[in-house]
C-alpha cells in the first residue's frame, strides 16, 4: 500500500520482488518523469548476484535524469567474516559487499562524486572526520543518475 504527500511515496513491501513494487509506485508517480529511489541499509541483504540484478531492475524502470541511493553495511576487518557468519547464523544472511560490488551494481548509470564511499563521505560537515577517524564497520554509500 503506498502511502505519502505529493512527490513522497512510501511503500509496503519486499525490495527484492522490484516487479511489484515498482507496480506499487507506478500507482502513485509518473515513473516517465525523474524521479529519486532510496535503496538504504538494503544490499547487505541479498547476495551479491540478486543485488546487482534487484539494482538494474530499478534502475531500468527510472527515467532518465532520475537518481537511486545505494547503501549496505561494510566490514573491512579480518574479523568481517566472523562477524557477518555470526550475524548470518542467528538472523538473517549478510553479504559484506565491496565497492568494486557496487560498482557492478550501478553499471551502467553514472556516479555522483564523490562516487562508492563511506556514508560519511556524502555529509560536507562529517567528511573531514571520516578521513581522519576511518573505522572497520561502515556504510558503504554511492548515487547513481540515470542518463540514457
Amino acid at each position: 500500500m503506498a502511502k505519502g504527500s505529493p512527490g513522497i511515496t512510501v511503500l509496503d513491501g519486499d525490495v527484492r520482488e522490484p516487479d511489484r513494487v515498482l507496480d506499487g509506485i507506478a500507482g502513485t508517480t509518473d515513473l516517465a518523469r525523474p524521479a529519486g529511489l532510496l535503496l538504504g541499509s538494503l544490499l547487505h541483504f541479498s547476495p551479491p548476484d540478486e543485488a546487482q540484478d534487484m539494482v538494474a531492475r530499478y534502475g531500468a524502470a527510472l527515467a532518465a535524469g532520475s537518481y537511486l541511493v545505494v547503501s549496505a553495511a561494510r566490514m573491512e576487518s579480518s574479523g568481517a567474516d566472523g562477524g557477518y557468519g555470526e550475524y548470518s547464523k542467528s538472523v538473517t544472511p549478510v553479504y559484506n559487499h565491496s565497492a568494486a560490488d557496487f560498482a557492478r551494481f550501478l553499471a551502467p548509470l553514472e556516479l555522483v562524486p564523490p562516487g562508492i564511499v563511506d556514508a560519511r563521505r556524502w555529509h560536507p560537515w562529517l567528511d573531514g572526520l571520516a578521513a581522519a577517524q576511518s573505522r572497520d564497520a561502515y556504510m558503504l554509500a554511492a548515487v547513481a543518475r540515470v542518463s540514457r
